[in-house]
């Protein structure tokens, strides 16, 4: 795409900014020779217009100002890049830009706002992981204490111990009682006709919000179809030699 003309605050964070490095062709001074080296990439509008959700050519339509930068979407970079959002949702693009703490902003501040992004990400699913194994091993032990009590013939007596013990703590249900996730509302719409909970309709939901709140991965692009039919059968014919 066509470099934009420095004419926001946008434009100009893009053009001092660093992402990742590329692949060119350089010239050897010694020997004359093209070498393949990797250089500093420059910080693309695709790059821009995924962090937004949007299309590079709205990103380029904020940099030239035919488009309007909201705050939402000056969070969002700001989010990603360390920027003050003063400055980046400003009309001075002649103003040195500066940091969340009013410091000059710099390559380095870029860096480490991606690296920190970076390390948040590994522990959001790190924890996601944990968060599997404890709903694991605490369902065992839940069943297991229910199942003991059951056999002893204290079930009732332990139900409404583990009943108050879980609505002490911080769950499912907030503040004002309301039931955040469902998952509360769909004991008492999971039953069979025998009044006998359901559990694996519970889990599902429980299951669906846990996968809502993880970070969404990029789907992989499906191979591209093979030929059927007479297509499949037809031989490639081969290239014709040219005639000296």
């Amino acid at each position: 795409m066509r470099p934009s003309k420095l004419k926001t605050p946008l434009a100009v964070l893009r053009s001092m900014l660093t992402d990742g490095e590329v692949e060119t062709s350089k010239r050897n001074t010694k020997t004359g020779d093209f070498e393949r080296v990797r250089v500093p990439a420059p910080l693309s509008v695709e790059r821009v217009a995924e962090w937004l959700g949007c299309s590079p050519q709205n990103v380029q339509s904020i940099e030239s100002r035919r488009g309007t930068l909201t705050l939402e979407k000056a969070e969002l970079i700001s989010r990603q890049t360390g920027i003050n959002i003063g400055w980046l949702a400003g009309d001075e693009p002649t103003k040195p830009p500066v940091d969340w703490g009013q410091n000059p902003y710099t390559q380095e501040t870029f860096n480490r706002q991606q690296a920190e992004l970076k390390r948040r990400q590994q522990d959001r699913a790190f924890a996601a992981h944990l968060v599997q194994v404890n709903l694991a091993k605490g369902t065992a032990i839940l069943a297991a204490t229910l199942l003991r009590a059951f056999q002893d013939g204290n079930d009732d007596v332990a139900a409404l111990r583990v009943i108050d013990t879980l609505r002490g703590l911080y769950c499912n249900v907030d503040k004002t009682g309301t039931d955040r996730n469902g998952l509360v509302g769909s004991y008492l719409a999971c039953r069979h006709k025998k009044n006998r909970p359901d559990l694996k309709p519970i889990l599902d939901i429980w299951e669906a919000h846990f996968q809502n709140m993880l970070p969404q991965r990029p789907q992989p692009k499906a191979p591209p179809a093979k030929p059927t039919g007479k297509a499949a059968k037809r031989k490639p014919q081969p290239k014709p030699v040219p005639r000296a």
